[in-house]
């Protein structure tokens, strides 16, 4: 594939588990980002903390976090670099309701000036590479175009934008007419993130956006882990999908302590794994308070799902 593919974090799913699971057994991905970290009471999260002793082990994966402005964004910087790593992605995309009424993620696009104020944090740390990651605007794309100058003046590898607002949330279509304006007036490489759900839709893509640098895919990977590899049978998508799933089951049996801590995780899992699957078995698997049972009706779908 001449694009690259970057896999976008999922809160609560995409943590060292999966994205260890992930790339032994699909791979594709060029880089991996951690679900965003924070500061909460002046200081970066435990739960964080724990997740960047794992990030340092993993070459391609790059911490986000979730500023609200550049005393916040220094602090998670600073535990960062700590820890060894060398990448962090700023993420200004966030439209859920809590972050943006707390000025972070997406919340913070309407107010250039923070914006600037977050972005002057590649300035105190040279020895980091730094990405960002946005949304076209809280309410109106019209808060993207007044960024672009302070985007451009600023050292990143490369910008993601999802070209939907946080009002849009996962709503509609990205706005590709807005992806391409902000194509052609960024200096920095552009990645496109937003309902890619096929291969096909990667490549359609490609020729859409020539001068693209990548795609960052989140849900429609988490759907179809397979998605990156059209040239596989259906035989061998099955052996794949199958594998992936009991090395995430038994992972996650290893990590939560009691059998309804691995239930829930697991049902959430499923509410974006195999989405076409057979939905009374899918309705089955995440209203049962039986593990033994989830676990069954999980087997019957991965043994009966299409894999065409």
């Amino acid at each position: 594939m001449e694009v690259s593919v970057f896999f976008a974090p999922l809160q609560g799913l995409t943590d060292h588990e999966f994205r260890l699971t992930y790339e032994s057994v699909f791979g594709g991905v060029k880089e991996y980002f951690t679900p965003f970290m924070r500061v909460e009471s002046g200081v970066i999260r435990k739960s964080d903390l724990r997740e960047l002793n794992f990030v340092q082990k993993e070459a391609k994966t790059t911490p986000q976090i979730l500023p609200k402005n550049s005393l916040e964004a220094a602090i998670l910087v600073e535990q960062i670099y700590a820890a060894g790593c060398r990448r962090v992605d700023i993420n200004m995309g966030c439209p859920f309701v809590k972050v943006v009424q707390g000025v972070r993620g997406a919340g913070i696009l309407p107010y250039p000036e923070k914006v600037a104020d977050v972005l002057s944090v590649t300035e105190k740390f040279p020895e980091i590479t730094f990405s960002l990651k946005m949304r076209s605007g809280l309410e109106s794309s019209t808060d993207l175009w007044s960024l672009i100058p302070i985007i451009n003046k600023v050292n990143l590898r490369h910008v993601t934008l999802h070209a939907r607002t946080a009002k849009e949330g996962y709503d509609g279509e990205p706005d590709k007419k807005v992806f391409a304006r902000f194509l052609s007036e960024c200096s920095h490489p552009v990645v496109y993130n937003g309902n890619i759900l096929s291969f096909q839709g990667v490549k359609k893509l490609q020729e859409d956006f020539p001068l693209l640098s990548g795609v960052m895919i989140g849900r429609g990977l988490l759907a179809h882990p397979d998605l990156l590899h059209p040239e596989w049978n259906c035989t061998e998508r099955k052996a794949r999908c199958v594998d992936f799933y009991e090395r995430i089951y038994d992972a996650y049996a290893r990590k939560f302590s009691g059998e309804m801590q691995i239930l829930k995780h697991m049902q959430e899992f499923w509410t974006y794994f195999m989405p076409d699957a057979d939905k009374k078995l899918k309705k089955k698997l995440k209203k049962t308070q039986s593990l033994f049972a989830f676990e069954g009706y999980a087997q019957r779908i991965l043994e009966e799902y299409n894999y065409s």
